[in-house]
């Protein structure tokens, strides 16, 4: 679920449709079949929604440009399990093959840092990520680990 406060507008994924609400109301159902099934959202202060994909990567959609992240431009992979802004607006991509952790500079990606098997993570499969106090919990097939910047 992401949630848009400047326009009172709420995403919710679900199974096979990404709906749309207004002021309690659907006001949009858009097919997700094509991404695998539901897929996680994440809505950013800017008014941004980042939607990750069970197979084309992550995308951010309701700013302009619209920004595609794939295998092509840096992900580990295009399967999308988890999404985080991290505090300081680092966008934290959870897959099957570990974690990706994107800098951006406004609407292009500056630097991609990753976190998988051969660097700390238990498991390559990332089912979950958060943050507490800057520091970054990340849960896996394997088992939970911390990621710290300090």
């Amino acid at each position: 679920m992401a949630y848009d406060a400047h326009r009172n507008l709420v995403w919710v994924s679900h199974l096979a449709t990404l709906s749309l609400f207004s002021y309690g109301a659907v006001v949009a159902d858009v097919s997700i079949a094509a991404f695998g099934g539901r897929i996680p959202l994440l809505g950013a202060a800017d008014g941004a929604i980042w939607l990750g994909t069970r197979g084309n990567g992550v995308f951010r959609i309701g700013k302009r440009p619209l920004l595609h992240l794939s295998r092509d431009n840096g992900l580990l992979s295009n399967i999308c399990t988890a999404l985080l802004l991290h505090p300081n607006g680092d966008l934290l991509i959870g897959s099957n093959s570990g974690l990706t952790r994107v800098s951006m500079d406004g609407s292009h990606p500056t630097r991609f840092e990753y976190l998988s098997r051969h660097n700390g993570l238990p498991d390559d499969r990332v089912l979950y990520v958060t943050s507490v106090d800057d520091v970054l919990y990340v849960a896996t097939a394997a088992g939970i680990v911390e990621w710290s910047d300090r």
